[in-house]
């Protein structure tokens, strides 16, 4: 028998952060003038996230329960794959 590895939807939610631990995070969104809260458990603690921080997290449901694999400020650019922050930078002028 073939067995099939079966990929869950990733989903995003944007909202700002109103309850964080080591383990879970809740959000509070607004949709079309509706606020409503989630709460998402978290696969790996999160840093530099605090309260009041507007983040966008990825997440899927698995077995019934929102996972975050993903949380992030907004317009945070991550860093390479290595690890490292790859930059331009122009060379000097020189002058004569």
């Amino acid at each position: 028998m073939k067995t099939t590895n079966v990929k869950t939807a990733k989903m995003n939610a944007r909202g700002k952060v109103v309850e964080i631990t080591d383990t879970a995070i809740k959000i509070e969104r607004s949709i079309k003038g509706n606020v409503e809260i989630m709460e998402f458990a978290l696969e790996n603690p999160v840093k530099d996230i605090v309260v009041n921080d507007s983040v966008k997290i990825v997440y899927s449901d698995k077995d019934g329960k929102l996972t975050a694999a993903r949380v992030a400020k907004p317009g945070a650019k991550s860093s390479g794959k290595n690890g490292t922050k790859q930059s331009k930078e122009k060379p000097a002028s020189v002058t004569k």
